[in-house]
């Protein structure tokens, strides 16, 4: 629920809480945190919770990537948006409509409309 309003900032509490109960965050824990960072324009805390993710080697999937790149673009962070979508595609995961349209606003934001279009 706080990962869809303006309380992004309670949700990244959550993680640790979960940790001090001895309770693993799986693929979900970690799409409703880098949502609700995208929500807050957070991309910092989007990325330290992608990093956590596979430092705790829970595999990543496309919403999760997704929310990353369309965070990362929307904090005009356009390079770290591209990077991360060119990753998602090398590690055979399907870019949703939502991480093809993040990536091409990185693009216009970064006037590589070559890029964009190739």
């Amino acid at each position: 629920a706080c990962s869809k309003g303006s309380e992004w900032h309670r949700v990244l509490r959550l993680l640790p809480e979960m940790r001090a109960q001895a309770i693993a965050p799986d693929i979900f824990t970690y799409s409703a945190l880098v949502t609700a960072c995208e929500k807050g324009r957070t991309w910092r805390h989007a990325l330290c919770a992608f990093e956590d993710l596979r430092r705790h080697a829970v595999a990543p999937n496309a919403v999760v990537c997704s929310a990353l790149i369309s965070t990362s673009q929307k904090c005009e962070e356009w390079a770290r948006a591209l990077a991360i979508f060119h990753e998602l595609r090398q590690e055979d995961m399907r870019p949703d409509v939502v991480a093809f349209g993040a990536a091409i606003s990185a693009c216009a934001a970064g006037a590589r409309w070559a890029e964009a279009l190739g």
